[in-house]
C-alpha cells in the first residue's frame, strides 16, 4: 500500500487514523507492505496493533513519536527506512506542519 497524500490524507489510511485526536486502536485485516511517502507522525492515545497480520513498514519513511503518550506499537516490522527530506506534513487533525530532514533514526 502507498499513501501518498500527508497534507490531505484519505480516511482509512494509516495517516489519517493517527493524527485522530481520540483514542484508537489500529489494527490490520490482512497482511501488507506499507511503503510511507513521509513520516507517520503519530498522535497520543494510538495503538498500533500488527498481531493478526504480517505488517511491514518499509523502503520509505518511518514512525514518529514526538511529545505524545499512550502509544503502543506492536507486531509492526520497521526496515529499510529512508532519510526523509522534510517538507509540510499534516501533525495532527487540525494543524499542518513543515519537517525538517530526518536521519532514518
Amino acid at each position: 500500500n502507498y499513501d501518498n497524500d500527508v497534507i490531505n490524507p484519505k480516511p482509512g489510511t494509516l495517516h489519517h487514523v493517527v493524527i485522530q485526536k481520540k483514542p484508537l486502536w489500529i489494527f490490520f485485516a490482512h497482511d501488507m507492505k506499507i511503503k510511507l511517502s513521509q513520516e507517520l507522525i503519530v498522535q497520543s492515545g494510538k495503538t498500533i496493533d500488527g498481531r493478526r497480520a504480517n505488517v511491514r513498514i518499509a523502503y520509505g519513511y518511518s514512525i514518529t513519536l514526538q511529545f505524545v503518550h499512550n502509544v503502543i506499537i506492536h507486531n509492526i516490522h520497521v526496515h529499510h527506512v529512508v532519510e526523509s527530506h522534510g517538507g509540510l506534513i499534516k501533525d495532527s487533525k487540525d494543524h499542518s506542519g513543515f519537517r525538517t530532514v530526518g536521519d532514518r533514526d
